[in-house]
């Protein structure tokens, strides 16, 4: 047994075990709280990339944009499933906290590894290595300050996630203002300096607040972070590789155009939030639901918050001849039409994480991996064949399009998945594992009370 103190010395109570076990609020509740706290963090990621707009050129923010792109995709790339299995397994009891911080200390270690070899080799083969240097601080940042929060996302503790997700963005907004105003700076160095600084502030703020969290730098044990995880690797894979479409659309299209879509891309985030919290809040209960049709009721009864979040995305096409010109200027026209086409992107997003989330919840996380690498193939092939005749708008309709074919997949394979737990095959359908002797109780007493 793994618990705080060690193997085989347990000192966890029934009644702790109880309040580990009890629902810590409503699920509409958490998912608002999530939701809320995220979304304020994009907004103020959105302000950030907009003062940094003003500063610099659309080609100079393409070329910015693109590298977060790569430093999104590297993240997720050695991400590989981790955040979304560790979530399900510490909420369902099968993976102690002892392990899971052996895992992401490994992890770390190994992003830093090769963060440190792409930049030496970007010193020695490119002139200007700082565009590397900026994609492995996000790439960093992606994993610290994730990897930091997952304990409380999966025992619900969403004020201490809130805490962490908004103080990064705000270290990072205030620490570019602060730089652009006292010294004189290029606007691209800046942004990698505050975001760097954003991720280690809320990385250290993390773990403090995490019991156990000293472990990431005081054990020496080192876990395979992937262990286990092929089903959400690919998963991820496809979802870190979307962020390659600015990228593409640079090589295919141009600077210019990478900054008319990296200018307005981020600004559906808030409302994809709404969707990613509810995944979030709705793990530990879909994972324990008895079937797949209970699931499928734990969700439809909490459809009110992504009719928030497509309303939020409706208003955003409407306002978008207006807030564009204003908050960029005339020089960014070009992207109203395709803010538009992201918020109808985003709408279909809302969507897709419910499905998604019943699904990998109970599972079938393999299916789900599958559907998500063809359409995101299907998108990137789209970017980079409309690129040259509609530029930024040939990338957003791709982004519009994969999104809608991967409603349609997975809601097909719900459907189905509910026919035939209901049909006289059932007893042939796979279930989730229930949690091994031991393991939830040495998770209580690892997790914060």
């Amino acid at each position: 047994m793994l618990t705080a103190r060690g193997p085989g010395r347990s000192r966890h109570r029934p009644a702790r075990l109880a309040g580990r076990l009890r629902p810590r609020g409503a699920l509409t509740r958490q998912t608002l709280a999530l939701a809320g706290s995220t979304a304020v963090s994009q907004l103020i990621y959105a302000g950030l990339l907009t003062v940094v707009a003003k500063h610099a050129g659309p080609a100079d923010l393409g070329a910015a944009a693109a590298v977060i792109g790569l430093g999104s995709f590297l993240g997720g790339l050695l991400d590989y499933g981790f955040t979304s299995y560790s979530l399900r397994e510490l909420a369902a009891g099968r993976m102690s906290t002892v392990e899971y911080w052996s895992r992401l200390r490994t992890k770390l270690a190994l992003t830093v590894a090769v963060g440190l070899a792409a930049v030496l080799v970007a010193g020695v083969t490119l002139p200007d290595p700082g565009l590397v240097a900026g994609g492995a601080v996000v790439a960093f940042g992606r994993i610290l300050v994730l990897g930091v929060t997952i304990p409380n996302r999966a025992d619900r503790r969403v004020g201490r996630i809130a805490v962490v997700t908004v103080l990064e963005r705000v270290v990072a907004l205030v620490t570019y203002l602060i730089v652009t105003a006292v010294h004189p700076v290029d606007p691209v160095s800046g942004l990698w300096l505050s975001l760097g600084l954003g991720t280690l502030v809320a990385g250290l703020c993390g773990l403090l607040l995490t019991a156990g969290g000293h472990e990431l730098v005081t054990s020496r044990r080192l876990v395979n972070p992937w262990s286990a995880v092929a089903g959400f690797g690919s998963y991820a894979l496809a979802v870190s590789a979307c962020s390659l479409d600015t990228a593409l659309l640079g090589l295919a299209g141009g600077g210019v155009q990478a900054g008319l879509y990296g200018a307005v891309n981020r600004w559906t985030q808030p409302a994809q939030m709404i969707a990613q919290s509810y995944s979030m809040a709705a793990v530990p209960p879909l994972s324990a639901a008895e079937s797949t049709r209970a699931a499928a009721r734990i969700v439809r009864n909490s459809l009110g918050l992504l009719l928030l979040g497509i309303v939020a995305c409706a208003a955003l096409a409407v306002a978008a001849p207006a807030l564009v010109p204003v908050l960029l200027g005339d020089t960014y026209r070009g992207s109203v039409p395709v803010l538009v086409l992201l918020a109808g992107s985003a709408a279909a997003m809302l969507l897709n994480q419910p499905l998604l989330t019943v699904l990998t919840s109970r599972g079938h996380d393999r299916f789900v991996g599958r559907a998500a690498v063809v359409t995101v193939a299907a998108q990137l092939l789209g970017v980079w064949l409309l690129a040259g005749p509609v530029g930024a708008l040939g990338a957003a309709l791709a982004a519009l399009l994969s999104q809608a074919a991967l409603t349609v997949v997975l809601a097909v394979g719900l459907a189905r998945l509910i026919v035939r737990e209901t049909g006289p095959d059932a007893d042939a359908v796979p279930q989730p594992a229930a949690p091994r002797a031991g393991e939830r109780a040495g998770m209580a007493t690892r997790l914060p009370q």
